[in-house]
């Protein structure tokens, strides 16, 4: 009897590790690409169209590019995918008409050639609404245009160093990455001026960054299997009583 009841233990200590090794797994590999499933692709200018949905960037982050054209609030932007979420932009600028003064023969040129843009002195401000809170990385995009660069500006109270543009991507000349983002209430908001120069931006990218819960859980699957296992050596140990 007492064999007998040390193997049921064993067998019922086995499967509780498989199923905790089966979570690990499960949220190690799911969550991140879930994540990743909620970035956004926003491309500024009404002088050419957006990139292809082949487009990565910078980021890495291929998928649907939503085209804004007009200053104000334009709600429903769509998600990697093409399917339509509850976030909305409102942009103020003085126009989204300026461009670099060359084609857009490819998806490159599409996303850097045109832009948004304020004169000297007067702000620009970008303000979205219904994202997922958490952290994000932010990719920013200045314009190519020689005569528009970003200004200095902030996301999220975070301050980004001016970058004056480039016509091809290049780190810290056409894109900047701005990391540890975080959203609140669903809302981001980035705004900058020049003292001198003209000022704006050509895109957007933003890229969720894993959450936080995610690393708790798997480190609390570690240290209960942990306990799991010297629990079972003790109890291994200790002769079953059988009635």
């Amino acid at each position: 009897m007492q064999r007998i009841a040390k193997l049921a233990w064993t067998l019922s200590f086995n499967l509780i590790v498989i199923v905790l090794i089966i979570t690990v797994l499960t949220v190690t590999v799911a969550a991140p690409q879930a994540a990743r499933a909620g970035g956004l692709n926003i491309d500024f200018g009404s002088q050419f169209v957006a990139p292809s949905g082949a487009f990565a960037a910078a980021a890495n982050q291929p998928g649907f590019w939503n085209e804004i054209t007009t200053p104000g609030v334009s709600a429903g932007l769509k998600d990697l995918s093409g399917l339509t979420t509850g976030v909305s932009i409102d942009v103020v600028a003085d126009t989204l008409g300026g461009f670099s003064g060359t084609s857009a023969t490819d998806d490159v040129a599409r996303l850097l050639n045109d832009n948004f843009y304020s004169f000297p002195q007067q702000p620009w401000r970008i303000t979205l609404t219904g994202l997922s809170d958490g952290l994000y990385d932010v990719y920013a995009y200045a314009p190519a245009n020689p005569n528009v660069g970003t200004g200095g500006f902030t996301v999220n109270g975070i301050p980004v160093a001016a970058f004056p543009g480039a016509s091809t991507l290049i780190e810290n000349a056409s894109w900047k990455r701005i990391s540890n983002v975080n959203v609140a209430a669903g809302s981001m908001i980035l705004q900058g001026t020049d003292p001198t120069d003209f000022s704006g931006l050509s895109g957007l990218q933003l890229v969720p960054e894993p959450s936080a819960a995610i690393t708790w859980t798997f480190t609390t699957i570690i240290v209960a299997a942990g306990r799991l296992t010297r629990c079972r050596r003790a109890l291994s140990r200790t002769p079953a009583t059988i009635p």
